[in-house]
């Protein structure tokens, strides 16, 4: 998406483009193939896939893009989106209002707003492509669209885009504040702000009482076989990690 959303420029270069390119890439490829290889053989050998009604689960509609776990959002209007979504990829009032007034003014012919723009147009509709007609058919033919696990974590990219284009109207209203000290007052302003909408505090902490004596009665035991309950869903994971700890 940001090759596409600058490629007027690059296509004069397009043999350094092409190298830039083919290098970060060839790297990606070495590091990521140790890690993927296993899940490769296993998929080949036991037939463990991911099935398509898994992969669309977990992935994006716009409801994601409008929940968040903010403490001034979701009590106030976020929360009745919370069972129908899969992330929390809101990115804020201000930080929105930020990305407008950037893109409306000098932002909106700068190559590189251009391309954060192709970034975060490209992870949205990439969040919710399981959705879209004939993934299925790309799902059961092509293996690679049944590797990645969970489509909706590609707004956590849209949202790195949003806060690099918000950077864009910052800039915009700080170049018309007057003096150093109205610039530096909206900047504190800003940051606070953007802080204040993401605030998730405050955060709950119980002390850890130690692994319940039962347990030891199976340390020695080579193939014992354990079965933890209750079965916590999505919304509660984190309490399997009591279960963590305990294995």
């Amino acid at each position: 998406a940001a090759t596409i959303a600058r490629v007027s420029e690059w296509r004069d270069r397009l043999r350094e483009t092409t190298m830039w390119g083919l290098g970060p890439s060839a790297t990606c490829a070495l590091l990521l193939l140790p890690i993927l290889w296993p899940y490769a053989e296993l998929a080949r050998s036991e037939g463990l896939v991911r099935n398509f009604a898994e992969t669309r689960r977990c992935s994006a509609t716009w409801n994601d893009y409008l929940y968040t776990g903010s403490r001034v959002h979701f009590d106030l209007w976020s929360e009745r989106f919370r069972e129908s979504s899969s992330d929390a990829n809101f990115p804020g009032v201000i930080v929105t209002g930020m990305v407008v007034l950037g893109l409306i003014g000098t932002g909106s012919r700068s190559p590189r707003a251009r391309m954060w723009l192709g970034v975060i147009v490209g992870s949205v509709l990439l969040s919710m492509l399981p959705r879209a007609p004939g993934f299925t058919w790309l799902h059961e033919h092509l293996p690679v669209f049944g590797a990645l696990r969970c489509y909706s974590r590609a707004g956590q990219i849209a949202l790195v885009g949003m806060g690099v284009l918000a950077g864009y109207g910052a800039a915009r209203l700080m170049a018309a504040t007057t003096t150093v000290r109205a610039a530096t007052l909206a900047g504190i302003a800003l940051v606070a702000g953007v802080n204040l909408e993401a605030m998730r505090a405050p955060f709950w902490y119980s002390d850890f009482a130690g692994i319940p004596p039962i347990y030891d009665r199976l340390r020695d035991e080579a193939h014992a076989v354990v079965v933890e309950v209750p079965f916590y869903d999505r919304r509660a994971f984190f309490r399997n990690a009591d279960y963590m700890i305990n294995a």
